[in-house]
């Protein structure tokens, strides 16, 4: 549980690294 919970973590964070650029990008 405790893994799947880090994982699920790091994603969202990747995936608000990526999100950032891209809606400047279209903003």
């Amino acid at each position: 549980m405790s893994l799947m919970m880090k994982m699920i973590m790091m994603m969202m964070t990747s995936l608000m690294m990526s999100w950032r650029p891209l809606f400047h990008s279209i903003r």
